[in-house]
């Protein structure tokens, strides 16, 4: 993600023991970004990757999505139609 790499270079991570750091910082200058435009996924899946790769622990993956879930909107129930009752 290019924006995860240009937060990267930023901030000026460079250890495998600054990922959890930067993951969450990451999501708290970003997330609005991620959910806004539907990157949720990509971002999880670039999460399970750095874990595959032993940079982030599991744990670090759920407070990572908790926090992208806290910034998504309500979803709007209205959008689905009430059943309808027969007489």
């Amino acid at each position: 993600m290019k924006l995860w790499n240009l937060h990267v270079m930023k901030h000026g991570f460079i250890a495998d023991n600054q990922m959890t750091q930067a993951c969450m910082l990451f999501v708290e200058n970003y997330g609005s970004i991620v959910v806004e435009k539907n990157l949720c996924r990509n971002f999880l899946l670039h999460l399970v990757s750095m874990h595959d790769f032993g940079l982030v622990s599991t744990l670090t993956i759920d407070r990572a999505m908790a926090r992208l879930r806290q910034l998504k909107p309500a979803q709007n129930s209205n959008n689905v139609e009430p059943a309808k009752e027969h007489a």
